[in-house]
């Protein structure tokens, strides 16, 4: 997991000040982007000054990854998710809040690395035999799998394929008995 810095919150704050009278309350409706491939960082805060809308992010060694560009009428929510989508980041809302970082990817990796060090403790313990360990191992590689790939390609993890992870987790967990 990130240690939160400044940098979680100065992207949104430098492009506020940097433009405070032209800035409006976000608006994620529609608008028209211009922005370029480039720097991520630099991606991001023109978006900030198009759509009016703060991106928390902490993006540590990420800021260099190169942004797709997006040229054309988007909701704030496309364009960003347009932005960031093959970084491997995800693109976040929430009522009005949005965010760039690596939240779901974390989660489930550390579902998946905790269900898998379970599974080899059960099979150690006798719970599990050597065949359903590796079934359950395969399953959890499977998920961490489309996790990634899911994210990259879309530039988010959508609460269906969430819920369905979690479905997943759920069931290793009973296989253990807990």
């Amino acid at each position: 997991m990130t240690r939160p810095s400044l940098g979680l919150w100065i992207l949104g704050l430098f492009a506020v000040s940097a433009a405070a009278p032209a800035f409006a309350a976000c608006s994620p409706g529609v608008h028209d982007y211009a922005i370029d491939a480039t720097r991520l960082d630099s991606a991001l805060q023109q978006f900030a000054h198009t759509s009016g809308c703060f991106v928390e992010t902490d993006l540590g060694g990420d800021a260099g990854l190169l942004a797709n560009g997006v040229e054309g009428r988007f909701t704030a929510a496309n364009a960003l998710i347009r932005l960031v989508r093959g970084t491997g980041l995800e693109a976040h809302f929430d009522h009005g809040h949005y965010a760039v970082n690596r939240a779901d990817r974390e989660a489930v990796k550390q579902r998946v690395d905790t269900l898998r060090s379970q599974v080899v403790s059960a099979r150690e313990n006798g719970a599990l035999s050597q065949g359903e360990a590796e079934a359950l191992d395969r399953e959890l590689a499977a998920v961490w799998r489309d996790a990634q790939t899911l994210i990259s390609e879309q530039g988010f993890l959508s609460a269906a394929e969430n819920a369905s992870f979690q479905r997943l987790f759920a069931y290793v967990q009973g296989q253990l008995g807990g």
